[in-house]
């Protein structure tokens, strides 16, 4: 109790609209930042190139899909075993206020009748609305300005149980991945043996080569703004669908349509938006599907591609500065 009042509580001052008043209350906040987000939620107008392409895609997805084998059954052991060692007791609950103290608690009973509720929702190939919920809290940006909306970071908390499910569909996703080879070697982060120093040793050893060979190394570093938050869905989809079986297509489209979120500031709950775009953050898959959707950045033998979750850098080297420049560019049109 001692702890809980001496840690500094956030308050986040009146928010400026776009009709120059502001947000005052609470509740007022808390709203503001809900129409916000709904509008970051939203893909952008056209990512098709042609509306042609965008039709081609659409009748893709209403096509039948060749069947395939059921996903992998379901065991009370890899429920018990996910539940101690893969939740965090401190973690902030989600919609439905589940702990991760509730669930390491259950008893053997509990764990059955959760296993028996998972086996059910990968047999019938559906993910339970009400596990795609996302309660979100908005954290102010270092250096920021309070006052404004955009100045704010959203953190999305989701139900506990719904991670768990997650987990269990990683880890019949990730042997397809590998077999299939659908993730590109230039894509590091969220993959194990992938992390951050072994994408900047890339680099480093790529710029010590163009140095011992008396070449010039040019390079583009690209960050994409907003880049999980406008996931094109039916492009997705759409990539799911020609590289994944039956079983596993199914539940990731029920997994990423019909999902909506919430703003919560101090006691302040708003209503429910939907989201229309995106990969779910916070989200255990949410990482692996967006380097799906990103596998086929093009890439050639006279450049490095390095990428690290939405972050890419592209190196290009030549003994002629001005050619070096020239292919980077090239690779960029």
């Amino acid at each position: 109790m001692t702890r809980k009042l001496k840690k500094p509580q956030h308050h986040i001052p009146p928010l400026r609209l776009q009709n120059n008043t502001w947000a005052r209350t609470d509740e007022q906040k808390a709203t503001t930042f809900a129409h916000h987000l709904s509008t970051v939620f939203r893909p952008f107008p056209s990512q098709a190139t042609t509306e042609e392409e965008e039709e081609y895609i659409l009748q893709e997805l209403s096509s039948q899909h060749q069947m395939a084998l059921p996903l992998q059954k379901l065991r009370i052991s890899e429920v018990k075993h996910i539940i101690q060692h893969n939740t965090h007791p401190t973690k902030a609950p989600g919609y439905d206020l589940i702990t991760g103290t509730v669930l390491k608690e259950l008893s053997p009973k509990g764990i059955r009748a959760l296993t028996q509720i998972y086996s059910a929702i990968l047999r019938v190939e559906y993910f339970p609305r009400y596990w795609k919920i996302g309660q979100i809290i908005m954290i102010v940006k270092p250096g920021k300005n309070p006052s404004e909306v955009t100045s704010y970071r959203p953190i999305s908390l989701l139900p506990l149980l719904s991670k768990l499910l997650e987990k269990i569909l990683l880890r019949r996703l990730t042997p397809i991945l590998t077999a299939k080879q659908l993730i590109p070697d230039h894509r590091f982060g969220f993959r194990p043996q992938h992390g951050t120093l072994e994408q900047a040793h890339r680099l480093v050893t790529h710029i010590h080569e163009a140095f011992n060979n008396k070449c010039f190394c040019t390079a583009t570093f690209i960050d994409i703004s907003q880049a999980f938050d406008k996931v094109w869905h039916p492009g997705l989809l759409y990539k799911i669908k020609r590289a994944l079986p039956h079983p596993m297509y199914s539940i990731l489209k029920s997994y990423l349509t019909d999902r909506m979120f919430q703003v919560r500031y101090q006691e302040e709950h708003t209503a429910l938006y939907t989201i229309s775009s995106g990969v779910p953050q916070g989200s255990i898959l949410g990482s692996i599907l967006y380097s799906i959707f990103t596998a086929d950045l093009p890439v050639t033998e006279q450049k490095l591609t390095a990428t690290y979750a939405e972050d890419t850098a592209i190196l290009a080297s030549h003994i002629d500065p001005i050619t070096a420049t020239h292919h980077l560019q090239l690779h960029l049109v």
